[in-house]
């Protein structure tokens, strides 16, 4: 049972030196808003065992209410010198380019919204539709390409 109890304390130990937190609050914080956020991120190695840094990449539904708290995250990670690659629809971006806090860190990669059939034309998120036609935005992330 020690054992068990050790190894776990060594796994949020390196966790929380990866993630570069410096209080079990803020490693909560973290770990929430990255389970809520669903975002993928690739470990780079260091030579202390842990990782130096993150590259995570974020993308979130076509929805302003996805966007933006999926850019505070970005910021909050890259507040820790995470880098953040964000998709994000290309009409949106300059709307969120105001709240990227560390452009330096948060690269904003504009995703080309193909016209769906049933959707006004340059529908691109569930803001430009009614809520009737909220299901058709669905159907884009299949039929995306990327610039």
């Amino acid at each position: 049972m020690k054992e068990q109890y050790e190894r776990w304390r060594k796994q949020l130990h390196d966790l929380s030196l990866t993630l570069k937190v410096d209080s079990v609050s803020d490693l909560q914080d973290l770990l929430c808003c990255m389970v809520l956020s669903e975002c993928v991120y690739k470990l780079s190695p260091c030579s202390h065992g842990y990782t130096s840094y993150m590259h995570i990449a974020m993308f979130p539904w076509f929805a302003m209410g996805h966007l933006t708290p999926f850019l505070h995250l970005s910021n909050k990670l890259a507040k820790r010198r995470h880098k953040i690659s964000f998709f994000i629809p290309t009409r949106r971006q300059a709307k969120l380019e105001l709240f990227n806090l560390y452009p330096h860190l948060i690269a904003f990669f504009p995703v080309n919204v193909p016209h769906v059939e049933g959707l006004p034309h340059g529908a691109e998120t569930t803001s430009d539709v009614p809520f009737s036609l909220v299901l058709l935005i669905m159907t884009l992330r299949g039929t995306l390409s990327f610039y």
